[in-house]
């Protein structure tokens, strides 16, 4: 197996502060206004966490669009980026 190399930058310690220890309060669809005002064409879930952070994925680091979440449960191997607002309540 290859090893992967992690950065040593200073956002591993910030990455820590904002996500450590924290529980989820919330789960939701991003809203129509959410994904204009990011000029995307997807809506991403959104994880509220108890400190009021959002954390929701893209596609990449430059933040062109909404992304999937992969998970480890059997039965919801994928949380998927809705492509169009029709049957996704906000």
């Amino acid at each position: 197996m290859k090893k992967i190399k992690t950065k040593n930058w200073q956002g591993n310690e910030d990455i820590k502060k904002v996500l450590l220890n924290r529980k989820i309060v919330g789960v939701r669809y991003m809203d129509e206004n959410e994904v204009a005002g990011l000029l995307w064409n997807k809506s991403a879930v959104v994880l509220i966490l108890d400190n009021g952070v959002r954390i929701f994925p893209m596609s990449d680091d430059e933040g062109n669009n909404a992304g999937s979440l992969a998970t480890t449960d059997k039965r919801l191997k994928t949380i998927p980026a809705a492509r169009d607002f029709e049957g996704v309540v906000f």
